[in-house]
């Protein structure tokens, strides 16, 4: 978590969470928050990191009940099934989290298909990142992942981050694909602003309001804490200055994720 911190304010020297910051402060921040439930996710840089990551949010997930944890598959990991297989079968995670500018892998290649059939079979989720090209001075265009989804009609896929700032297009894939969500990490932040430049954030908020209200069961609100847009309370006032109906709200702010976990999780 300290590296994760150190890593955030390179590039956003103001950010709040010191690299000191405990399990407990952090924990005490959701409690104040009024948040019940947190998704954690981990993804492994090196291929050698993934089992220990994996370990590690487990133990996390036993010591805390309210931590959801989802695991981390390299995709260059030796064995990726067997990887895949323990995360549902031992650790019972209810997803798997991939990051391919940090992984420097591009996922819609086939020879890593059966890494998505196996979590398929599982009935798990699939989170991927996608948006921030700027940011990470790379190319993750939509348009390759529309290869998994087509493939694995089954498989529940998440697109995090929207595709910010093109969060229309995300939302077009929404409308093609059923077993399709996202998350709006970042996308309320006023700050994302400066992390993506050129962005013309008001056409990305645009859309955004249009998206939630063609698909209020698709999308759900997430804060990347503690490496996010700033404090806990901060990233939530912006989501409460949007100003969106209450209905959608609560569906953003857990309802549309209860769902979900009750869809792919067996007893």
């Amino acid at each position: 978590m300290a590296r994760l911190i150190r890593w955030t304010l390179r590039f956003s020297p103001a950010h709040p969470i010191p690299e000191t910051v405990t399990l407990d402060a952090l924990l005490e921040e959701y409690a104040q928050a009024k948040v019940s439930t947190i998704w954690n996710f981990a993804h492994a840089i090196f291929p050698e990191e993934t089992e220990p990551l994996n370990e590690w949010n487990w133990r996390l997930g036993q010591t805390h009940p309210q931590i959801v944890p989802f695991g981390t598959c390299h995709p260059l990991t030796p064995d990726p099934g067997a990887v895949i297989d323990r995360c549902f079968t031992e650790y019972r995670f209810v997803g798997i989290k991939f990051h391919p500018f940090v992984q420097r892998v591009t996922p819609w290649e086939e020879r890593f298909f059966p890494i998505y059939e196996r979590i398929a079979e599982h009935g798990g989720i699939a989170v991927f990142h996608t948006g921030f090209e700027r940011f990470y001075g790379g190319s993750l265009p939509l348009a390759g992942f529309e290869a998994i989804l087509r493939a694995f009609p089954d498989l529940v896929v998440v697109f995090a981050h929207a595709n910010y700032p093109r969060v229309g297009e995300a939302f077009e894939f929404v409308a093609r694909y059923p077993n399709l969500y996202l998350d709006t990490v970042h996308v309320f932040a006023g700050i994302s602003r400066s992390w993506e430049p050129g962005a013309d954030q008001r056409a990305a908020w645009a859309e955004l309001r249009e998206g939630l209200s063609a698909f209020p069961g698709r999308v759900m609100f997430g804060t990347d804490h503690p490496s996010g847009a700033g404090a806990l309370r901060e990233i939530y006032q912006e989501l409460y200055d949007f100003g969106l109906p209450k209905e959608l709200e609560e569906r953003l702010l857990g309802g549309t994720a209860r769902e979900l976990i009750e869809r792919v999780r067996r007893p």
